[in-house]
C-alpha cells in the first residue's frame, strides 16, 4: 500500500512538473511573439457573425491558438473547411484535441508553422486574426499579395493600416474590424 501511495505521489508531481514546464514555455514564447489569449465563444461567434461566414467559406485563422474561432466556425456555422496556423506546438496539439472532442476533425485543420512562411490555401474567403498591430502590419502585404479580391478579414482589437475597412462593431468594449481585400 505504501508503495502505491508513493508511486501515486510521484506521478502527481510529474504531472505538476509537466504543467509548470508548459506554462513556462508558453510564457517565454509569448514574450518573443504574440501572447496567447484564448478567444471566448462570445467573441468567436460575434466575429464570425459580423463577417457573415457561410458554410462554404474557407476560413483561415492566423495564430489560431487553441482553435476557438475555427471550432466555432465548424460547429456553430457549419463551415466545412477551417484552417488554423499556429507556431506553438502545444497549442496545435490542444486545438487538434478540441476539434476531435467537438466532433469536427474533418472540418478543422491545424497547421504547426509560421504564418509568414507557411504555404496558404489557394482559396481563402475569410481570415480571422487576434494579433498585435505590428503583426497585422507585417501580415497585410501577404494578404494583399496572396488573397483574391473580395476576401474578408476580421480582426479583433488591432487594425490593418492599409486594408479597405468595411465596418466596425464593438463587442464587450472591444472593437472588431471588418476589411475586404480590394
Amino acid at each position: 500500500m505504501a508503495t502505491f501511495i508513493l508511486s501515486l505521489l510521484l506521478f502527481v508531481q510529474l504531472i505538476f512538473l509537466l504543467i509548470a514546464l508548459l506554462i513556462v514555455y508558453l510564457m517565454f514564447f509569448s514574450i518573443i511573439t504574440v501572447p496567447w489569449v484564448r478567444t471566448r465563444k462570445l467573441f468567436s461567434n460575434a466575429m464570425l457573425k459580423f463577417a457573415k461566414v457561410k458554410p462554404d467559406d474557407v476560413v483561415v485563422d492566423f495564430g489560431c491558438g487553441d482553435g476557438s474561432i475555427l471550432l466555432e466556425a465548424a460547429s456553430g456555422f457549419g463551415v466545412k473547411k477551417a484552417i488554423g496556423i499556429e507556431a506553438r506546438y502545444p497549442l496545435v496539439l490542444l486545438a487538434q484535441l478540441r476539434a476531435k472532442w467537438a466532433k469536427v476533425p474533418d472540418a478543422v485543420e491545424i497547421v504547426h508553422g509560421n504564418m509568414f512562411k507557411e504555404k496558404w490555401p489557394e482559396k481563402i474567403d475569410l481570415i480571422t486574426v487576434y494579433l498585435l498591430a505590428e503583426f497585422n502590419k507585417k501580415l497585410e502585404p501577404l494578404i494583399l499579395e496572396r488573397c483574391e479580391s473580395g476576401t474578408r478579414v476580421v480582426s479583433r482589437t488591432f487594425t490593418f493600416p492599409g486594408l479597405a475597412l468595411v465596418d466596425t462593431t464593438v463587442i464587450k468594449g472591444e472593437t472588431v474590424y471588418l476589411y475586404r481585400v480590394p
